[in-house]
């Protein structure tokens, strides 16, 4: 089976569907997905043709649930395994992020973990009323990365994003209008699709070169403040959690469909 689709819009040939197509899995990326998603990003930045890209899961029951955390074991089982699979998931990331076409993430199901991650670098974010939003990294014993970390909070607040990224907690879809993370509310998967095409009509009707001009300098202003030094210093603080006791809990109890047990007597980081 292919998980990642790359197919044309039925009404615009200048527009680009991104299918996550695992829903027995809830649409987890394993790292071979990851690998495939980068390779297709690059490929729609390169098409000179392509103005707007749409992210989706197969169906209603997810947007993209995370990455598939039942190849942690064997994946991330160090912090030399972990490094290189976020080296990986970071790079889809920021490509994302940097991506020429605009971006639009159309949520339906869970949005959760790497998922919510993906979304947060889209540049337009809709969903369906079903659709819940949460980042687990801190319910499995890691710590979600510096670069994710500024995305989110740039577009929720710090408050808001503090409150995510501490207890893990899952959002409706309306909690997440709220604070600004979707920008529209479809009632259904099939409004979605009528949402999805008029949000898409609306970026076509725009001059070209004035947007791409416009998305370079919301991406410029972003990344203004940034330390090159001070993010590798906060990349290695959060990966160094991968050496702890409690990722190795959460990682175990997750597979043994258990509530972890985190013990207060772990050496702080």
């Amino acid at each position: 089976m292919e998980h990642i689709i790359l197919n044309t819009h039925p009404i615009w040939s200048s527009v680009r569907q991104i299918i996550f197509n695992r829903p027995e899995k809830r649409n987890a990326l394993t790292l071979v997905m990851w690998q495939q998603l980068l390779e297709t990003l690059r490929k729609c930045h390169a098409d000179p043709q392509v103005r707007v890209v749409i992210l989706r899961g197969i169906d209603d029951s997810a947007f993209c649930s995370g990455a598939d955390i039942a190849e942690f074991p064997l994946l991330r089982s160090d912090q030399k395994q972990a490094t290189q699979h976020k080296e990986i998931t970071d790079l889809v990331t920021r490509t994302l992020t940097t991506l020429r076409p605009i971006t639009l993430a159309a949520i339906s199901g869970v949005c959760y973990g790497g998922g919510l991650q993906l979304a947060t670098a889209c540049d337009i974010r809709i969903g369906t009323e079903s659709a819940r939003f949460a980042i687990t990294p801190v319910k499995l014993g890691f710590v979600y990365g510096p670069y994710e970390t500024t995305l989110l909070m740039r577009i929720i607040g710090e408050t808001k994003a503090k409150e995510l990224l501490y207890t893990g907690k899952a959002i409706t879809a309306l909690e997440a209008h709220r604070m600004g993370f979707i920008s529209d509310i479809s009632s259904a998967s099939d409004t979605l699709d009528q949402l999805v095409n008029q949000t898409v009509y609306a970026l076509l009707q725009a001059a070209p070169k004035a947007q791409q001009t416009t998305k370079r300098l919301f991406q410029q202003l972003a990344d203004s403040h940034k330390s090159d030094q001070t993010y590798a210093n906060l990349e290695e603080l959060a990966r160094s959690a991968m050496e702890g006791l409690e990722y190795k809990e959460g990682i175990q109890a997750f597979l043994e469909k258990r509530r972890p047990t985190y013990t207060e007597g772990e050496p702080p980081m």
